[in-house]
């Protein structure tokens, strides 16, 4: 279970890392609606979206986290990306999946385990 007491993941985030400043991600103009391309690109590519989805949901704080503006208006579904990319091969990595597509295959994981996966 994830401990929301902790805000460790937060420090992994792309937007830390490549300081964007929050005021962007917490728009005090009534009627915004567009997410800054930095912020897209930056939640696109991001090891702790997943993380940061699921606080949001958590909490129902406002503003954009994983992508998506959360407040004035309803959320919109988070596109992952696809299969095959340097981001989805980031996540898979982040989240310990093996995934065919990607030629991701976590150490540890055995050979079989990979063959099944290229099978389905």
């Amino acid at each position: 279970m994830f401990n929301w007491s902790s805000s460790d993941w937060m420090s992994e985030g792309l937007c830390r890392k490549w300081r964007i400043p929050n005021d962007l991600f917490f728009p005090n103009q009534v009627g915004v609606t567009s997410i800054p391309s930095i912020i897209a690109m930056a939640c696109a590519a991001c090891p702790v979206a997943g993380e940061c989805a699921d606080y949001q949901r958590a909490t129902s704080s406002q503003g954009i986290w994983a992508g998506v503006m959360f407040g004035s208006r309803q959320p919109q579904q988070r596109q992952l990306a696809p299969c095959g990319t340097d981001a989805a091969r980031r996540r898979h990595r982040h989240n310990v999946e093996a995934c065919a597509t990607c030629r991701y295959t976590p150490r540890g994981l055995e050979r079989s385990e990979t063959a099944n996966l290229r099978a389905s």
